[in-house]
């Protein structure tokens, strides 16, 4: 499956605060061992480290230290983002990085640093088709994920007909995008086989990219030629936003290979814990000593815990903070960190 002409770039800049206090901007999520003994980061570089050697990584200009300790070998491929604007922005960066190295028929690879994908196998297949189905249509392909629950915290893609095969796996028309729909209908489109979970995987050629951006998004392309002309200090007025609304949604004209592979971006506590748990009702790390409680995640810093009759709850003590909250709640973290923040940045 090696491809030389396969460019990949691993968008490494989140904040990840509803993983607080595991998870701070100086020290985001992606930099973390959550699963095993390697980062995020470290697992997403060994899922895809045999497709190609063009590997990049595109950190935050104040955690980029930590990302090359991490990945010393990567030294030389780190393109470090001034600051954080958005994937929007974080793609147009790379994009000019990359336009000086390579050939715009090359074919570049959008992956996020902070997933968790389990099928490895499926994974691969599915970013060399995207690849494979991106140089041979001359269009962003998207990589969708064949959606197993119907999950109403996920926008979705509405596939359409097949027009190319890669790897024995459909290429798909994009027919329409939908945000995240209420549970009655994320159930229907579960039914229908015709949907994937929008994942923020794509793939596209560099001169693919620059004639999207040229003809969707005029403010865009004019940031890009600055930053083409080296103009890297009007980065920081770029506006902050993302890259499905900024561009991804507004091309007429993509395609989508269903991923078959399981997925999980690991965007709060109940997502950790649903990974952890393996079957168990508790997931416990550290000195935690447990009396009758249930589905709840409990993980202990240095001192032990006690925890008796827990019920659906998360408790995580590390020496930044302390966080004890309901396990269904867990999307408020962001809203008691920006309560944190307010104080101490008095």
């Amino acid at each position: 499956m090696y491809n030389s002409r396969m460019i990949i770039v691993i968008i490494a800049g989140g904040q990840g605060t509803r993983l607080w206090p595991l998870s701070k901007p100086e020290h985001p999520k992606h930099l973390l061992s959550l699963i095993n003994d390697d980062s995020l980061l470290q697992n997403t570089i060994n899922r895809v480290k045999s497709l190609t050697e063009s590997i990049f990584i595109i950190p935050e200009e104040s955690h980029a230290d930590k990302v090359q300790q991490q990945l010393p070998e990567f030294a030389n491929k780190l393109l470090i983002e001034p600051a954080r604007r958005g994937t929007a922005n974080c793609i147009l960066y790379a994009l000019a990085k990359l336009k000086n190295k390579f050939s715009s028929d090359e074919v570049v690879v959008f992956l996020h640093a902070d997933h968790h994908i389990g099928d490895i196998r499926s994974f691969k297949k599915a970013v060399d088709s995207a690849v494979k189905a991106s140089d041979n249509l001359n269009k962003i392909t998207l990589i969708g994920v064949a959606p197993d629950y119907p999950a109403t915290g996920f926008g979705y893609i509405k596939s359409g007909e097949e027009i190319d095969s890669q790897n024995g796996v459909p290429v798909l028309k994009v027919e329409e995008f939908v945000e995240k729909p209420d549970e009655k209908t994320a159930r229907k489109y579960l039914k229908s086989h015709q949907y994937l979970w929008n994942v923020g995987l794509f793939a596209g050629s560099i001169k693919t990219f620059e004639r999207e951006i040229k003809k969707n998004n005029a403010t865009m392309w004019e940031r890009y030629n600055l930053l083409l002309k080296d103009k890297y200090d009007e980065y920081l007025n770029f506006p902050n936003e993302p890259i499905d609304t900024a561009l991804i949604e507004k091309i007429d004209d993509l395609a989508v290979v269903p991923g078959k592979f399981d997925w999980a971006d690991i965007g709060s506590f109940k997502d950790l814990y649903e990974i952890l748990r393996n079957g168990e009702s508790n997931v416990h790390r550290g000195g935690v000593y447990d009396v009758d409680s249930k589905g709840s995640i409990v993980l202990a810093d240095k001192k032990p815990i006690i925890t008796i009759g827990l019920e659906k709850m998360i408790v995580i003590d590390t020496p930044e903070g302390i966080l004890v909250c309901p396990l269904d709640k867990c999307q408020l973290i962001k809203e008691g960190v920006e309560k944190l923040n307010s104080i101490t940045n008095r």
